[in-house]
């Protein structure tokens, strides 16, 4: 699926990582303010969208929430309310499995909510084991220039289908 320091593995992580770092130097005005997260992410999504390694491979999608073509939308993680809605999705859409689901990323200001990293945690690893997503992060964003350093989790699926985590950059 994804084995410890595959190469693609390496290639998904350094994208996702490069396109975060691409936006703070490009767009230093959107840490010089106090904005909501979907301003900051939207832009990621757009140096994703550019850079992408695979040549155009995967879809990418910002707050994708269906599941399969015609379905209905994804539903949350266990035991909460509503529907998902992953900030980032990079996958073949309408298809299901690993091979059609690279990566799946929550985002979050760092200082935005107190207990959401948790939260996010488990609406990712809940995703991957779901749907077979091969990769997930949960990434918080610093609130300034200075304090820019994003810091998360990263995660990828064992052999066995089961969400793994580590420290993210």
């Amino acid at each position: 699926m994804g084995a410890p320091g595959s190469g693609k593995e390496k290639v998904v992580s350094d994208w996702l990582r490069d396109a975060i770092y691409r936006v703070h130097r490009e767009q230093p005005e959107l840490w010089g303010q106090a904005l909501g997260e979907r301003a900051r992410v939207g832009q990621i999504f757009r140096a994703l969208y550019e850079t992408d390694p695979f040549l155009g491979g995967w879809d990418i999608d910002l707050e994708w929430n269906r599941e399969g073509v015609h379905g209905g939308p994804k539903p949350q993680a266990e035991n909460t309310s509503g529907y998902g809605t992953p900030d980032i999705a990079v996958h073949h859409r309408g298809m299901a499995g690993p091979e059609h689901n690279l990566l799946i990323v929550e985002f979050k200001n760092a200082l935005s909510h107190g207990g959401s990293n948790y939260k996010d945690r488990r609406k990712v690893k809940w995703w991957m084991a779901k749907y077979s997503y091969r990769f997930g992060a949960v990434i918080a964003l610093g609130p300034t220039l200075r304090q820019f350093g994003p810091t998360g989790i990263w995660l990828r699926l064992d052999e066995s289908g089961k969400p793994i985590e580590k420290p993210w950059h």
